[in-house]
């Protein structure tokens, strides 16, 4: 556990999220809390979301652009992929191009190890990320002692976006989507979560099992990277700012989320 620490001196810090989606806000939430004095850079492309089904060359170009044309008006201190698909396709590449450190997540594999008792693992996570080179030979190595499970569905990004958006949950939809977990004879006792988006579904995800489990998510890890990065500073309070790549029928609605979130302006990307 890391203390939360308060700022007070002149020096301006800007962390940027960036995600496809909402599912970012989950991370937002977490390093807020440690880092109430830093200011915030949301950005979310809404244009191409979601990202999971996306060529990795169109989620790279998308990034890299969108990270430059935020950088070129607002000094960056740290930027964070908040998002596995994003991060297991591109985040390599972008260290290449720019100057500030970014950091990426990817599935918390190591910890779900420590926690199953039954040695079965789930993975929910987009196609793309369960799908990565890394994460399978992660997943082929940990054999035959330790069996994980993936498990993805484009519309479990869709309707956790909505729930976020709109506090609206098909709860039927979801368990007919996890219905390859739900049967009592199912061993899984820890499942990891492999999109920040699937953070908002935590409740609905235990619920499938007739057992508690254990649900792993990264943001803990995340604040732990980022408070070796920031603890050596002093900062300054601005203001947090929402980016976004188009507007959309319930954009009011959006954008009163996101006061709820302290974020102040808010501004259109033309990418």
């Amino acid at each position: 556990m890391i203390n939360r620490i308060n700022y007070s001196n002149t020096k301006i810090c800007n962390i940027l999220i960036f995600d496809s989606g909402l599912g970012g806000l989950s991370i937002y939430k977490k390093l807020q809390y440690y880092f109430p004095h830093i200011n915030y850079v949301y950005a979310f492309d809404n244009e191409f979301f979601p990202y999971g089904n996306k060529k990795k060359s169109l989620i790279f170009s998308r990034c890299s652009k969108i990270i430059n044309k935020i950088s070129k008006n607002i000094n960056i201190t740290i930027a964070i992929l908040a998002c596995n698909t994003i991060s297991v396709t591109s985040l390599t590449s972008l260290k290449k191009i720019f100057h500030f450190p970014i950091i990426g997540i990817t599935p918390d594999i190591k910890k779900a190890i420590t926690l199953t008792k039954t040695n079965i693992i789930g993975l929910l996570a987009t196609k793309t990320t369960i799908n990565h080179y890394n994460i399978q030979n992660k997943i082929m190595s940990l054999l035959p002692k330790i069996i994980v499970k993936t498990l993805h569905h484009e519309k479990l990004v869709k309707i956790a976006e909505k729930k976020v958006k709109c506090n609206l949950i098909n709860k039927n939809q979801i368990n007919k989507i996890l219905k390859p977990w739900s049967s009592k004879k199912n061993k899984i006792d820890t499942v990891i979560i492999g999109c920040t988006h699937f953070n908002f579904l935590k409740n609905e995800i235990q619920n499938i099992f007739f057992k508690k489990i254990h649900i792993v998510s990264s943001n803990v890890k995340i604040s732990n990277n980022i408070f070796n990065i920031v603890k050596k500073c002093n900062y300054k309070k601005n203001q947090n700012i929402v980016f976004f790549s188009k507007f959309e029928n319930n954009h009011i609605f959006i954008l009163k989320l996101f006061k709820k979130y302290k974020f102040q302006k808010f501004k259109k990307l033309n990418i």
